[in-house]
């Protein structure tokens, strides 16, 4: 993903607040499903594509060794001065998700909101999943988010982000992202910025077949998401499984071979 100082990438403190609704039921289900598979708190998890480490931050807090991993130096600086601010023990990395380097394995990851779908061909997927596995324990677990295609035989693409309409604020600073580019009000100083990458919506065969061709991970369970909050943010359920989903959006759970 290129970044540039016109991106919104680039500004991490309006990604935090356009990120920065209460992920707590999302923290909660990774948490749960973590525990389900096998981990203990306080073991070694990675956030893959963790921007400002919203998610992250909130993982550590229950008690994970949790490192944030993002391609984006910007990203990372900014989390390192919340974790100092909050006194709050998590490590954070600038890598590219396709090609990094752990010095502790971890136990288990997450890549939440889409971001495994900022792998733009299969060869970067694969070359991502190979490069996972390296940096992880045998049977390690793997939580990607992903959107979907609403029907199973659609072909896996680009994400409409014309469609896609929310907006948040803090501290008189208003972000707003609508007609696929985020619109800022700062205090009064307007600005517009591009969104630098889309991700892909997948195709549920598709994607199994990038993860089965990887051969370094299996598929053990898909949660489709089950309903909405009343700011539409999905929500999944621990007891709804559901191979292949039909649903906007699911949680996938990996398991390294």
């Amino acid at each position: 993903m290129n970044i540039n100082n016109n991106g919104f990438y680039a500004h991490p403190l309006y990604y935090d607040i356009l990120f920065g609704w209460n992920r707590a039921p999302e923290v909660i289900f990774y948490d749960s499903l973590f525990q389900k598979y096998g981990l203990n708190i306080g073991e070694h998890i990675l956030e893959v594509a963790c921007g400002t480490g919203i998610v992250g931050m909130d993982l550590a807090r229950l008690g994970w060794d949790v490192t944030g991993l993002d391609i984006s130096g910007a990203m990372i600086e900014f989390l390192k001065s919340k974790l100092a601010q909050n006194k709050l023990k998590m490590t954070a990395v600038k890598a590219d998700m396709v090609d990094f380097y752990l010095t502790k394995k971890c136990r288990g990851a997450i890549c939440p909101l889409g971001s495994f779908g900022l792998l733009n061909d299969d060869n970067l997927t694969i070359m991502h999943l190979k490069t996972m596995a390296k940096n992880m324990t045998k049977n390690g677990i793997y939580i990607i988010d992903v959107g979907l295609q609403e029907e199973v035989n659609d072909v896996s693409a680009k994400c409409d982000y014309t469609a896609i309409e929310w907006s948040m604020s803090r501290d008189n600073i208003e972000v707003d992202a609508r007609d696929a580019k985020v619109f800022i009000d700062d205090n009064g100083v307007k600005k517009i910025l591009e969104w630098e990458a889309v991700p892909t919506e997948f195709n549920c065969q598709h994607l199994s077949s990038l993860i089965k061709n990887s051969n370094v991970f299996e598929i053990l369970d898909w949660y489709p998401e089950t309903s909405y909050t009343e700011e539409g943010i999905s929500l999944f359920d621990m007891g709804e499984t559901q191979n292949p989903p039909i649903a906007e959006r699911a949680m996938i759970v990996l398991r390294k071979l």
